[in-house]
């Protein structure tokens, strides 16, 4: 009798390991024809196993090999969406796991010469069972997350997880089913528990990659926006939504001992560009001056922006007075390609650290030199 309890207690265990094993896994296709093939394999495996371990025609040990755990490792490969070794440990874990559940409740029904203690055991078994499938839910779909998130790290963790899973089968089952050495019982128990706090560390170990997995996505998510957010779009420069918290910034560090300049730079007549060519025209000439401008303050001495539609604002760091003027001259002598006279207006003032918003009014003075330019440029043509 209590033979064939631990045979239906060992049943009941594969039938949830299934059931949980569909939790787990990422289904390719998860519809009702899906689950009715894995419904019906759960039967057709049970049934099958039960027959076989009831008769003895092997031992529970390998019929459990046999007759679950390779047909249902076939069926959840085929089925599953991760065909690879994130697959594997999925199984592997979950199959030693309840393993040494069932090996738990099957000790205690053949050491206890009591039917009643048994059927106690079957029902507290049951319990077990089906609170973890059903508390387990939210865990599962954290798992089904990680197998998501976490890509690389699985090949060492397969391997692991399948030699504990086959060192826990061969010594259930050799030299003779351990059901039938009690005289072991206390080492494979101890072993199991070992097995178990082992996973439970790796566990927490993968919960912890995944974890950093998210921040680093969420951090390329936002270094992503970050650069919509601060880049011209048209031109690749800094856009004026980053001038104004360069400037911010800057005001708010010491720097007495730098030369800095703020440098203010315009098109001019470049509305004929538009109007003459169209815009498409336009937008090519902004992104050749550009990509002049990137040229002529190239080095980390230069900040380049792009404030306006054909307004540029440059911050001068360390570089020598001599080397902007050299710089515009360069400017002067741009050919922007198109009979209408454009060229650029330059305006520019050393900014003064010891006084207050030191940038912005540097900044100030720079814009009305560039538009006193403009105008003499005007008068010349």
């Amino acid at each position: 009798m209590n033979y064939l309890l631990a045979v239906i207690s060992e049943a009941i265990v594969h039938v949830f390991n299934i059931l949980i094993l569909i939790r787990m896994t990422e289904l390719k296709r998860d519809n009702w024809t899906i689950r009715a093939i894995i419904y019906a394999g759960i039967v057709l495996f049970s049934g099958i196993f039960g027959f076989t371990a009831y008769n003895k025609i092997m031992t529970d040990t390998v019929a459990s090999f046999v007759c679950v755990t390779i047909p249902s490792a076939i069926l959840f490969f085929t089925l599953s969406k991760y065909k690879d070794l994130r697959f594997f440990v999925t199984f592997c874990f979950l199959n030693t796991v309840t393993e040494i559940i069932s090996f738990f409740f099957g000790m205690i029904s053949v050491v206890v010469d009591s039917t009643t203690i048994v059927f106690l055991c079957e029902a507290m078994l049951c319990f077990t069972m089906a609170l973890l499938y059903f508390a387990g839910r939210n865990y599962f779909r954290q798992y089904r997350k990680l197998l998501k998130n976490v890509k690389d790290g699985w090949g060492v963790m397969a391997i692991s997880a399948f030699l504990i899973y086959a060192f826990l089968i061969l010594d259930a089952s050799y030299p003779k089913p351990l059901l039938e050495r009690p005289e072991h019982f206390f080492v494979h128990a101890l072993l199991s528990v070992t097995v178990l706090s082992f996973y439970a560390v790796i566990v927490i170990l993968l919960l912890q990659k995944r974890n950093f997995a998210e921040l680093s996505d969420r951090f390329n998510e936002e270094k992503q926006w970050h650069k919509i957010a601060h880049v011209d779009a048209l031109t690749g420069m800094k856009n004026r939504m980053a001038y104004m918290e360069m400037l911010e910034r800057l005001e708010h560090i010491s720097r007495s001992k730098d030369q800095l300049y703020a440098i203010m730079i315009d098109i001019n007549n470049f509305k004929k560009i538009n109007d003459t060519y169209g815009h498409y025209a336009g937008d090519t000439a902004l992104k050749k001056a550009a990509e002049f401008l990137n040229e002529v303050f190239a080095g980390n001495d230069f900040m380049i922006f792009r404030v306006g539609g054909d307004e540029f604002a440059i911050i001068s760091l360390n570089a020598e007075l001599d080397l902007i003027e050299e710089a515009f001259l360069k400017l002067r002598q741009y050919d922007f390609g198109y009979d209408l006279n454009c060229s650029f207006s330059i305006g520019y003032s050393m900014v003064d650290p010891a006084g207050n918003n030191a940038f912005e009014n540097a900044f100030i003075r720079a814009d009305k030199m560039m538009y006193a330019d403009k105008i003499k440029i005007k008068q010349k043509l």
